[in-house]
């Protein structure tokens, strides 16, 4: 069984290149993969409107300082980011020239349409300053009142 590899004798500058290559390769297609999904994530129609609404917001643009960078999206990080059918939950980073802090967008999915909460966290203050707050069509218990008797049905 030893004789049949003997003829796979590799030198090590040969086996160091294939590492090397390899890790470069592996490390490029991790971008690659992360720059797509963070492409993807843009395209929801929540965070697009979410950022619009923050970039009106004169008070929240001007604690920040003009121009303000918004971070990628964590979408590893599950506990803070996550979308499913009727809620979602991001957590962006946000800098501007006079403070930094984070971008908390909140929404819920009810007839087809986002509701969204937006709340701008600084990191120097431990109060979090509410921009935006859209109402639901329906208050909580009513709503679930109504899902219950639909189930009945």
């Amino acid at each position: 069984l030893c004789g049949k590899f003997q003829m796979f004798k590799f030198s090590k500058q040969t086996i160091n290149g294939l590492l090397v290559c390899s890790s470069v390769f592996i490390c490029g297609s991790c971008y690659c993969l992360n720059q797509k999904i963070q492409e993807n994530l843009t395209k929801l129609p929540f965070h697009n409107r979410a950022l619009e609404l923050f970039s009106h917001h004169e008070k929240a643009v001007n604690a920040l300082g003009s121009p303000v960078k918004i971070g990628a999206v964590r979408w590893y990080d599950l506990k803070k980011n996550y979308v499913n059918d009727h809620t979602c939950q991001w957590n962006l980073n946000v800098v501007g020239t006079k403070d930094a802090g984070v971008l908390v967008i909140r929404g819920k999915k009810v007839d087809n349409r986002w509701h969204l909460n937006l709340e701008l966290q600084l990191e120097g203050v431990k109060q979090a300053y509410i921009i935006f707050e859209e109402p639901l069509s329906l208050d909580t218990k009513q709503e679930e009142n109504q899902l219950k008797e639909e189930q009945h049905v």
